[in-house]
């Protein structure tokens, strides 16, 4: 599980310093606009903007979702030859995701995981 958290702490910065390294260096398309903002390059800056995206994408498709839904998953589908045996449903990736950034971040704070985060997959009463 360590090592585990170490990857996905390496691989998250990796995309935080791409997109940093991409926004230092506008592109053609970019360089054409004259009204085009300056990007920002701080670590910071990166890491919010990055933590909103993604934020509003997971809530985004969570509103969406019918309530009536949240127990989806594509092994209901019955499609031949798919390996879908034992998937999470909508609402357990949903809950993971949100557990997982917790577990993330306490990796990289060493912030105590609120009360009854145990594992990535979240509190069975969420």
């Amino acid at each position: 599980m360590k090592h585990l958290r170490s990857i996905c702490f390496l691989l998250s910065l990796s995309f935080i310093l791409g997109t940093i390294a991409r926004g230092s260096s506008p592109s053609r398309t970019t360089a054409k606009l004259t009204h085009s903002v300056p990007p920002s390059t701080s670590l910071e800056s990166a890491c919010i903007g990055q933590l909103t995206y993604v934020e509003k994408n997971v809530v985004d498709v969570a509103e969406a979702m019918p309530e009536d839904k949240f127990d989806f998953t594509p092994e209901s589908l019955n499609i031949p030859g798919s390996a879908y045996k034992g998937v999470r449903t909508f609402a357990g990736q949903v809950k993971h995701l949100a557990t997982d950034n917790y577990d993330m971040w306490s990796a990289i704070t060493g912030d105590p995981l609120p009360l009854g985060i145990k594992d990535v997959n979240g509190p069975a009463d969420l």
